[in-house]
């Protein structure tokens, strides 16, 4: 690859950051001739992964695939690309799309926050997080939790069907779970909202 298309990276002067870039900093304009297609992997050490505290992603239409990766909040921005999270442990995630789905799976604490036109969403959750909030046009949303997981969810849609596997109680314009001690947030025009048990 020329230089100025090759990955750029950088540690701050206090070795707290690293800094990713797909190129140089430049416009960029193709007849397609040029491919221009990078996979980069990113292992960090467990010891360092201890500390981490914020990983911030932006990409287009990039999959992201993260594996195993503990920190306290992860922010993603993407137009079409994907965002895979397996085995994760995080305080809170946030992420804006336009079509890419947003999938995690793992430990989530304290917030899971969405914003998607027509990406799905799916949250599988060793614990229900203190606050979950979803907004899509008409993206499928899949949350599980445990049986035993206590929330407050707060629907709201145009034409968009929910469904639930764990006994939900209809009190006033939200419906409740155990002690409803999470809030859950979904509002979708069309998108459905599907509740199932963690086995």
């Amino acid at each position: 690859l020329h230089e100025s298309v090759q990955v750029r990276w950088r540690v701050s002067e206090d070795g707290k950051k690293l800094t990713v870039k797909y190129r140089k900093s430049s416009y960029y304009f193709s007849l397609g001739s040029d491919n221009r297609q990078k996979e980069l992997t990113l292992r960090i050490p467990r010891s360092l992964m201890e500390q981490m505290e914020r990983i911030d992603l932006t990409a287009h239409s990039t999959n992201v695939m993260m594996k195993n990766v503990k920190a306290d909040q992860l922010d993603l921005e993407t137009v079409s690309g994907n965002l895979i999270a397996e085995g994760c442990e995080m305080k809170s995630v946030s992420a804006e799309t336009v079509s890419g789905a947003v999938i995690y799976n793992g430990v989530l604490h304290d917030a899971f926050e969405v914003d998607s036109t027509s990406g799905s969403v799916l949250l599988i959750g060793d614990v229900c997080p203190k606050r979950v909030d979803i907004e899509t046009v008409s993206a499928e949303v899949k949350l599980t939790f445990p049986a035993e997981a206590s929330m407050t969810l707060d629907w709201e849609t145009t034409s968009g069907k929910m469904s639930s596997d764990i006994a939900l109680t209809k009190s006033g314009d939200v419906y409740v779970a155990g002690t409803g001690a999470s809030d859950v947030s979904v509002e979708a025009v069309s998108g459905s909202l599907k509740i199932t048990e963690k086995e």
